[in-house]
């Protein structure tokens, strides 16, 4: 049977819109309005739209009132591109160091965009405030760094490097002990590091080459995250005691480029394998490690994630923590 049956129904002309509407459209279809409602010009929006435009040109071209709202527009146009050209003029130059070839700057290029993912990431888990986040490219003095002997791949990736400003992010920790390393490592002689004599898997040279880009901080003997411009290699290094015979011994190494070596840390931060802030892992789970990984699963994490139910089940979890 029809839904619309005019001898179920009764007399059609005896109801009102309300209920002509209703049993016209069943709740499971599309409503449609009456054709004597659309049936006018004026209500097609393409008619409106080309009626205002051409209002607007009556407006410029015939009335007195013409000039002037030219003029405002003119005025409006020359704002937005001054504002334009000074926030342009604001974005540092990248300086191409002698001796950087085309290859090797894709390459330093694409360690920085795998950073870039790995602290996005970090932002999606709430983590850190994305304002904290410091987008390259970066002012370098790039003749100092040359003079002081760095090697210009170096230089180069410090200035297209992302950074994270640990007190516009809120956090200072970056990952596996480690410190975000903030706008220092900008400063030539911070680019690299001195461990010792500790020798790299796959080269002969120390980290105290200056062909070494530092890519976290490591404050009181921290996890430190380093890059080789020349194999293109990434390792996380731990200090040991300045009297071992070892001043740093290697914490992560994938024996992988660094793209994919990033790309693998970006990876067990989404499976939450390790949580950033948080001490343990799914290796080795403490009690703090299941109870947040169980409010990130809970909240969705992470095709889902409702991140402010996340911060505030959060925010009680430690400060019911705090009480005990």
């Amino acid at each position: 049977m029809p839904f619309f049956d005019p001898e179920t129904i009764g007399n059609v002309s005896s109801l009102n819109m309300d209920e002509y509407r209703f049993i016209y459209n069943p709740p499971d279809s599309t409503p449609r309005l009456p054709r004597e409602w659309t049936r006018g010009w004026l209500r097609r929006p393409r008619f409106q739209l080309g009626l205002i435009l051409l209002v607007l040109v009556v407006l410029t071209t015939i009335t007195p009132l013409g000039p002037r709202v030219t003029s405002i527009y003119d005025s409006l146009i020359d704002e937005f591109v001054t504002t334009i050209r000074d926030e342009f003029a604001k974005i540092p130059e990248v300086v191409v160091p002698p001796g950087v070839s085309v290859v090797e700057q894709a390459q330093l290029q694409k360690v920085a965009d795998q950073m870039l993912l790995l602290y996005r990431t970090l932002v999606d888990l709430r983590y850190i405030d994305p304002r904290g986040v410091q987008y390259g490219p970066h002012r370098v003095d790039v003749e100092a760094g040359l003079d002081l002997g760095i090697d210009p791949r170096v230089i180069y990736l410090h200035q297209i490097l992302p950074t994270v400003d640990p007190v516009e992010a809120g956090e200072r920790r970056f990952l596996f002990g480690g410190d975000f390393s903030g706008a220092t490592f900008r400063q030539p002689q911070r680019m690299t590091l001195d461990l010792g004599n500790l020798t790299l898997p796959g080269s002969h040279r120390s980290p105290n080459d200056t062909s070494i880009a530092r890519l976290s901080d490591s404050p009181d003997g921290a996890p430190v995250m380093i890059y080789d411009t020349e194999t293109d290699h990434m390792w996380i290094l731990v200090r040991t005691p300045r009297e071992s015979p070892e001043s740093a011994s290697i914490l992560f190494n994938q024996g992988k480029p660094a793209v994919e070596a990033l790309d693998s840390i970006d990876h067990m931060l989404r499976r939450l394998d390790i949580i950033p802030g948080v001490s343990g892992s799914s290796r080795d789970p403490t009690f703090e490690y299941k109870a947040v990984k169980y409010l990130y699963e809970a909240t969705h994490w992470y095709g889902a994630f409702d991140g402010d139910s996340f911060e505030a089940s959060r925010d009680i979890l430690y400060a019911s923590a705090h009480e005990y």
